[in-house]
């Protein structure tokens, strides 16, 4: 089965169970933790990317769709391509050989 039919809870092996602090972002990246990859929109994304959550997931399929789209990004608040090219960066630094985990392709 294919890494974007499953969630970050299922891919990181860890459900964090219901948030514990009552605010929207708080709740929104709790609720988006157990939507499969697939069905993540690109504000969903933006709002993961920016909390730094499920980086080594994430970032390649944000990556496809700025390669798919690079203007589906421009109406998305806090400019996730930019958290995109930071988050990339540090996730190559930290990774052998500088290669992310996996790659996948949307579409």
């Amino acid at each position: 089965m294919s890494d974007l039919h499953r969630t970050l809870t299922d891919l990181e092996g860890k459900d964090w169970g219901p948030p514990t602090y009552d605010s929207h972002l708080v709740t929104e990246c709790h609720r988006l933790r157990h939507v499969p990859l697939k069905d993540l929109g690109v504000e969903d994304l933006g709002t993961l990317i920016g909390q730094e959550i499920g980086l080594p997931y994430l970032i390649p399929v944000a990556i496809d769709l700025l390669r798919e789209d690079p203007c589906r990004w421009i109406h998305v608040p806090g400019p996730p391509d930019e958290s995109c090219c930071r988050s990339t960066r540090e996730l190559l630094d930290r990774e052998p050989g500088g290669d992310p985990p996996f790659s996948v392709r949307v579409g």
